[in-house]
């Protein structure tokens, strides 16, 4: 899912999280139909990102904002 995710907006955001909250990142990645929040179902909190339009994880400490520049 999170590829077409970036395929439709271009822009995502890699979060490097430490390991209080690896179980619910790890959680984050199964698979959810589309309307399913991620954030919301893992109790995870999101925030805006300073340099694209999609959020980041606030637990977070290391956020890295990425453009979509090519799929191969």
């Amino acid at each position: 899912m999170f590829i077409i995710n970036i395929e439709n907006t271009e822009e995502f955001v890699v979060n490097i999280v430490n390991f209080d909250l690896a179980n619910k990142m790890n959680q984050s990645s199964a698979e959810y139909d589309a309307e399913i929040s991620e954030f919301d179902s893992c109790d995870i909190t999101s925030c805006p990102s300073t340099h694209v339009k999609v959020p980041r994880v606030q637990e977070a400490p290391v956020h890295i904002e990425c453009s979509l520049y090519k799929i191969i």
